[in-house]
């Protein structure tokens, strides 16, 4: 129902299908790595750990959005699609990295509470956002590149006239 719910909402603010698409594909793929750490660990699924794909589904949509928005604002000042790719990874990614920084350090703090299932979820889900982030900024830059995504109307530039009458508004008397 979660992934759903952010299927719609996407495809409400971005009305593109690949803004859609890209997410879903960073968060299967997010999740698979994730599910790889834990048994790689030895772990099994838990009454706690079920709850990883929500977690992670919200941080990889927000990273998202930041990247999809970011890359439909390049493509309407008229670059290229590979252009709009290199300027979204440069401006985004270091804002995403300490956002998913911060949060991971957040769920790693579990480590310090009493109860060993507690350790695990936060260990793991730490592990998880991080590699939500490297999926995430790998993988949806490069379906938005691929399928050479045009944005949606919204996010067009004004006309030169608008945008010469906006700056003569702008300049001091």
């Amino acid at each position: 129902v979660a992934t759903l719910i952010m299927a719609v909402l996407l495809a409400l603010f971005f009305r593109r299908p690949l803004a859609v698409l890209a997410p879903l594909v960073a968060i299967g793929l997010s999740l698979v790595a994730t599910a790889g750490v834990v048994g790689l660990a030895g772990d099994d699924l838990n009454q706690v750990t079920v709850i990883y794909p929500i977690l992670l589904m919200g941080v990889v949509v927000a990273s998202a959005t930041h990247l999809i928005d970011r890359y439909y604002r390049e493509r309407a000042a008229g670059r290229d699609p590979t252009e709009a790719t290199r300027v979204t990874i440069e401006r985004v990614l270091p804002g995403a990295f300490v956002a998913n920084v911060t949060t991971a350090i957040g769920f790693a703090s579990l480590v310090t509470g009493s109860m060993q299932i507690l350790h695990e979820f936060g260990l793991y889900l730490a592990a998880g956002v991080m590699l939500a982030w490297a999926v995430g900024t790998t993988a949806i830059p490069a379906v938005l590149l691929l399928g050479r995504a045009d944005p949606p109307p919204r996010y067009r530039r004004a006309s030169p006239a608008t945008r010469s009458s906006a700056l003569r508004s702008c300049r001091p008397p």
